[in-house]
């Protein structure tokens, strides 16, 4: 399926990119080292602009590839990211005062991550169910209830969990 999209023509140049004010910004290797990066609008999903060889990792070819499109007019509200600190600090060097928050699938990945360490005890199930409601979140509410939620459970379960290391 790849494939077939890597083999379409690249999308026209997006202009007016004043225009965006929510954006999400994620990496992925295709094969180690080959990377590329991927700016969508947050409300459509619209590709805005991506580049190949652009590793998340990597605050030189960051700061290029984004402070172009500053320089083309880019001026966000926003920026959803998958919680990598360099991608976050060139956001913040470039963009100062911006918000930068955590994409909420990548907060449940990592949280369902812990809960396959050790599945089978009662902790890493109740902290499954938290964060299977991750993705649910919509209002500051859910996300409230949500942070509660882990807090609780870290009070309940955190020595057993220091215990067993």
């Amino acid at each position: 399926m790849i494939n077939h999209y890597l083999k379409q023509m690249p999308p026209e140049p997006v202009s007016n990119l004043e225009q965006y004010q929510r954006l999400i910004l994620d990496g992925t290797f295709l094969r180690r080292p080959s990377s590329l990066i991927a700016l969508m609008d947050a409300n459509t999903h619209t590709l805005i602009a991506g580049q190949y060889g652009v590793p998340e990792n990597s605050e030189p070819k960051l700061i290029k590839f984004l402070a172009g499109l500053k320089q083309s007019g880019l001026n966000p509200h926003s920026f959803t990211v998958d919680g990598n600190r360099t991608v976050m600090g060139v956001i913040r060097k470039l963009w100062p005062g911006i918000i930068v928050q955590r994409c909420l699938v990548h907060i449940q990945r990592q949280g369902l991550s812990w809960c396959r360490i050790s599945p089978r005890t009662t902790y890493a199930r109740h902290l499954r169910k938290i964060f299977l409601q991750v993705t649910r979140i919509r209002t500051t509410e859910d996300r409230s209830k949500f942070l509660k939620d882990v807090k609780e459970w870290e009070v309940k379960f955190g020595d057993q969990i220091r215990v067993r290391r």
